[in-house]
């Protein structure tokens, strides 16, 4: 909100009407109280799903009026919370029928990454395996209920993180992965910012 405008994006695109009116609830994406220093912790993203399913999701359907249904609801987010919108979001396609990860930080997965698999600037590659432990049951079948999968790479100053792996993940999905890259020093938050500009309007199109 204060750097990335994404109020003011979301704004703008429902006043011209280019996306639905839409509630957008913000949380703090961390599964721990002491916020960043235990960001990486084991079992943070676990806990932080709880969060989002349990505490978030009930507040928000009882203070506002809003729809209840996987096609009415989506979510989304950037590096840390990329990973954990697609963590949360594909495996509870019960829950979110729209699932967009704007260059996610991947190797947050729960072992994703593999002994010796880091080099000087961090990880840099994800263990098969471990995408196939983090989403078991997603496959070619999800498509019936999943209705956008949108996942981006950023291609900066530090590439990577794993994000190779987004062609694979779509295969495994049976699905297209949408792969937007930026400029070479694309600032994170020019990422975010075009990536909600351009999701946003696909949200909702056809919800019941």
């Amino acid at each position: 909100m204060e750097n990335g405008a994404a109020h003011v994006i979301l704004d703008n695109l429902i006043a011209q009407g280019k996306a639905k009116p839409m509630l957008m609830v913000y949380t703090l994406g961390y599964g721990y109280p002491n916020g960043p220093a235990g960001a990486m912790r084991e079992g943070m993203l676990e806990n932080f799903s709880k969060i989002v399913l349990h505490e978030v999701l009930p507040i928000v359907e009882q203070r506002y009026h809003v729809g209840k249904t996987p096609a009415m609801r989506a979510i989304a987010g950037l590096s840390m919370g990329g990973a954990e919108a697609a963590f949360i979001g594909l495996n509870h396609l019960e829950t979110f029928g729209y699932v967009g990860s704007f260059s996610g930080a991947y190797v947050m997965w729960p072992g994703a990454v593999p002994p010796g698999a880091s080099g000087p600037a961090g990880p840099r590659q994800i263990s098969t395996e471990a995408v196939a432990k983090v989403f078991p049951a997603l496959d070619a079948k999800a498509n019936t209920a999943l209705k956008l999968l949108w996942m981006t790479c950023w291609h900066g100053r530090q590439p990577g993180r794993g994000q190779s792996h987004l062609p694979r993940m779509a295969r495994r999905q049976g699905r297209e992965a949408r792969l937007h890259r930026g400029s070479r020093h694309r600032p994170r938050l020019a990422v975010l910012a075009q990536n909600l500009a351009d999701f946003a309007p696909l949200l909702f199109q056809s919800a019941r």
